[in-house]
């Protein structure tokens, strides 16, 4: 059971962000008491901060994992491909395929060496 997004605590509620009826699809654990808030008039959850909420973040990709991102990419990959299949966002695939976390840094140290003419 993944934590609540907002108190922290077990979530038991995949709240829609946009409601899926307006075509949402972007989902964040909630708590009862929490999803409660989130639907009170007088709401103290902030809705732009569940709208960035991203399962994993760039720093959460293993080094595997980076560097079959980067093969992804240099395939002609595109980035929300890339997102879609590792649960990240397109800007956190791209700090990965630029070398922007420590793990891709390696990773992508290692495709130009294997990739060298």
């Amino acid at each position: 059971m993944k934590p609540c997004f907002e108190c922290g605590e077990p979530s038991n509620i995949e709240h829609h962000v946009v409601p899926f009826v307006l075509g949402g699809t972007k989902k964040v654990p909630l708590c009862d008491a929490c999803h409660k808030k989130v639907h009170s008039p007088e709401s103290s959850v902030s809705l732009s901060r569940l709208c960035r909420y991203s399962p994993r973040g760039p720093n959460k990709v293993k080094e595997a994992e980076a560097a079959e991102i980067i093969a992804m990419r240099n395939n002609g990959a595109l980035l929300r491909e890339i997102g879609t299949r590792f649960g990240i966002t397109t800007t956190h695939a791209n700090y990965v395929v630029k070398g922007k976390t420590r793990v891709s840094k390696i990773a992508l140290s290692n495709f130009n060496k294997e990739h060298q003419p």
